[in-house]
């Protein structure tokens, strides 16, 4: 859903450069340097997902808890919202018009200590253990909107993108949301959270070609930063709950830089590029909310977004610090499919 949107005040979206932990040489210096990243990270958590007034109506998906938001922030997490559903409004587009909006959301993950330190994670099931409950519930609500609503062919294979993001300024050193899409084990932990015994197949890497396409063209489309895109598409088997017939699913997984490119419809590799190549019916991004002390281990699926500090102009789309909302995206397709599938997480159709 899009309409226009009168200006509103909102929390400035350019964050201040985090310091992450560096240590000091002195306990008074240490202690004024941790006071210092606790206060920019609160902004930046602020500045990336929103204030908490903004959260609405608590789900418990096996343990993990799971809000509702409608205030995502004003800067590359709710842009990246907004360009997916300003995406999948267009006629045409391959998304499914769900229960509550198209199914395209963003799910902003609670960071961790791993979030502030480059060293390769060496457990993945260990960091995200509720993260992959909470995706597995999406994967399966999106997967019940888009067998009751998505017309798919029967033979034809019911595709879902997932995004996360790479390293962000001097402070995210190791994104837990590009973390887990980049590694096979958690979309398969995820895919297993979700079906339960339901899931007979895969997973198995397919359309390689496609997807060395798609990161070759955005490698050529930008600076540095381009290092941080992966992508791959995996293929499960579902057995369908009212037929009992066997269906594919494809989960294609992108991480992106947290970079213009990534928002601009006009950019290779932008999330808009990743929806036209791959032709998804459903649509998860992931954004990591900053917290340093960890005390905020709450899931938002975001319901909202604007185009706050985001320029549009000759089709191209920046992000920037400066300018008032006039359009707006609302959908629900994210949470509604995390209530639903959240009752799933761990059993069959």
């Amino acid at each position: 859903m899009s309409k226009a949107r009168k200006p509103a005040s909102k929390t400035p979206s350019k964050p201040a450069a985090t310091g992450g932990k560096a240590a000091s040489s002195t306990a008074n210096s240490a202690n004024a340097n941790a006071s210092n990243a606790n206060a920019s990270n609160a902004h930046l958590a602020e500045s990336v997902a929103g204030p908490a007034s903004a959260l609405t109506g608590p789900m418990d998906v096996g343990g993990a808890n799971v809000v509702e938001s409608s205030e995502a922030g004003g800067y590359y997490c709710e842009h990246t919202l907004f360009s997916t559903l300003d995406e999948a409004s267009k006629p045409g587009s391959s998304v499914v018009q769900g229960e509550g909006g198209p199914l395209a959301g963003f799910l902003h993950l609670p960071d961790d200590e791993q979030t502030y330190d480059k060293a390769e994670v060496a457990d993945q099931a260990k960091r995200h253990e509720n993260t992959r409950k909470v995706v597995g519930a999406a994967f399966r609500g999106y997967f019940d909107q888009i067998s009751l609503r998505g017309g798919v062919a029967d033979g034809e294979p019911y595709r879902i993108l997932i995004t996360g993001f790479g390293t962000f300024m001097d402070s995210i050193q190791n994104n837990p949301t590009g973390d887990f899409a980049a590694h096979e084990e958690n979309l398969t932990a995820a895919m297993q959270a979700g079906f339960g015994d339901a899931l007979i197949g895969g997973p198995e890497q397919v359309n390689v070609a496609q997807t060395d396409r798609f990161l070759q063209r955005a490698k050529q489309g930008g600076g540095a930063e381009v290092a941080e895109y992966y992508t791959a598409t995996w293929k499960y088997q579902v057995q369908e709950p009212a037929t009992c017939d066997v269906r594919d699913v494809l989960i294609t997984a992108v991480r992106l830089p947290v970079t213009d490119q990534a928002i601009d419809p006009q950019s290779p590799g932008s999330v808009q590029d990743a929806m036209n190549e791959f032709g998804p019916q459903a649509v998860l991004s992931m954004g990591v909310v900053p917290d340093s002390d960890f005390s905020e281990q709450t899931y938002r699926a975001e319901t909202r977004a604007d185009d706050q500090n985001l320029r549009s102009d000759e089709n191209r789309r920046r992000s920037h610090g400066s300018s008032e909302p006039t359009r707006e995206h609302e959908s629900r397709g994210l949470a509604n499919a995390i209530r639903a599938g959240s009752g799933s997480v761990g059993k069959a159709p």
